[in-house]
């Protein structure tokens, strides 16, 4: 566990894929300002068109999410093809993987809680009522999405 946490740390300050973190962020923002926005709707099907709203935003960033990761890993390709060549089981190299998505995705949910309550100020809407569990919930929802994405985009590299 320790040497998957360094190789992780290692690849990710070779170069930080920006676009990751960026993609990583939209999912926790967005959901911030769903449960914002949404308790300011009075009627029922007007709640539910800004679910599937933001539902489609979310899913079309973790499409995104995984896209992004996948290119990352892949400019790695020679990289996990040396951990394979050495001795490194699928296991750890998805550990690998998956450790660097939970480091990026972490970082961007993080970034997207802070913009989507810098959002929620700005638009003049109320904070969330039960923000420390809302936070919570939303930070679950982005490691885990976060967690997926570096699996699917592990799956190429640990079946060679």
């Amino acid at each position: 566990m320790r040497l998957t946490l360094i190789l992780a740390l290692r690849y990710l300050r070779r170069g930080c894929p920006l676009s990751a973190i960026t993609l990583a962020a939209i999912t926790p923002a967005a959901l911030v300002l769903a449960v914002s926005l949404a308790s300011r709707l009075g009627d029922l099907p007007a709640r539910i068109q800004w679910g599937v709203s933001m539902g489609l935003v979310i899913l079309a960033a973790w499409l995104g999410l995984t896209k992004a990761l996948m290119g990352t890993f892949q400019a790695r390709a020679t990289e996990l093809t040396s951990l394979r060549e050495i001795g490194a089981t699928p296991a750890q190299i998805r550990g690998v993987i998956l450790m660097q998505a939970l480091l990026l995705s972490g970082s961007g949910t993080l970034l997207g809680l802070l913009i989507g309550l810098g959002l929620i100020a700005l638009t003049g809407g109320r904070p969330v009522p039960s923000l420390p569990i809302e936070a919570a919930v939303v930070a679950g929802v982005g490691l885990a999405s976060g967690g997926v994405a570096g699996l699917v985009a592990a799956r190429p590299f640990t079946h060679l």
